[in-house]
């Protein structure tokens, strides 16, 4: 059965490419790092193309460096977790394999183990819309290290100073290895009240880029941080997820906010950090 189920794949790429047609291929697995906390909550695969729901498990492959399969390691929610074009979904970690307390942890401990190595393989039986499977798998590797049990300090982040009457990037130190979807969907950036439009892209796992649609020009911006804003472990920011009911803050702000400008002089290449604000 396995070897009918691998002719029909090997069948539909060369009828992709008999008609012109790309074969879907996996263009990144978030987080980029090669080392990854062992409370880590997510994964991201994005593609070239959109793709079937098709029990993304089953295409999903995790194993150590001794061979070993990691079992029960996913949340497997009846429902997928794509994005709205198809071309990103994200694999949850049980999250009783990262919060310490809940039956799954007491029953199987934390998902991955300080120190192994681990494969996650993305099997090339994936299909697109146009039922073409994936060119071939894709596999990344890292290695487990310590838990990360340190909320994101927005405050500790460092902000260039892109030039006035250019459209240069405005480069954010996250000093953290930030979500990257949340990095993409919970900043912005105003100029008097006014929000400044342009795109944020993640630079590894703890540099954010953010490019204007239009030029710099001259006075104080904001960064903007919503304090929902997660690390790969889930932390937001002033908060901890694996954290003791006695130590829950339920004062936390909205938001934070860092300010910066643009310089003027072209030979002027220092950094600064923002100045941190509370607010709403």
């Amino acid at each position: 059965m396995k070897n009918k189920v691998l002719l029909f794949a090997l069948f539909l790429v060369f009828e992709g490419s008999l008609y012109g047609q790309e074969s879907p291929t996996v263009v990144n697995i978030f987080p980029q790092s090669d080392s990854l906390p062992v409370n880590i909550m997510r994964f991201y695969v994005e593609f070239s193309h959109p793709m079937q729901e098709m029990n993304i498990y089953e295409h999903v492959h995790l194993i150590d460096n001794k061979g070993q399969k990691g079992d029960s390691v996913f949340y497997q929610y009846p429902h997928e977790f794509w994005n709205n074009t198809r071309t990103k979904v994200s694999l949850l970690v049980d999250p009783g394999r990262v919060k310490r307390g809940l039956i799954a942890h007491n029953r199987l401990g934390r998902a991955f183990e300080e120190g192994v190595t681990y494969h996650l393989k993305i099997d090339s039986l994936l299909l697109n819309f146009e039922d073409q499977p994936l060119q071939k798998s894709v596999t990344k590797t890292f290695v487990a290290i310590t838990e990360d049990i340190q909320a994101p300090n927005v405050n500790d982040w460092q902000l260039s100073q892109p030039r006035i009457e250019t459209v240069e990037p405005l480069i954010i130190n996250l000093k953290d290895k930030i979500d990257h979807v949340s990095a993409q969907t919970l900043l912005r950036i105003t100029q008097n009240n006014q929000l400044v439009e342009g795109h944020f892209e993640m630079k590894g796992d703890t540099s954010l880029a953010f490019i204007p649609k239009s030029d710099w020009s001259r006075g104080k911006y904001q960064l903007s941080i919503n304090s929902k804003l997660e690390d790969l472990t889930a932390n937001s920011v002033n908060q901890v997820f694996d954290h003791n009911i006695a130590d829950f803050q339920a004062d936390i702000p909205p938001y934070y906010h860092l300010t910066f400008k643009a310089k003027q002089k072209t030979s002027d290449t220092l950094k600064f950090k923002g100045s941190l604000m509370l607010g709403q």
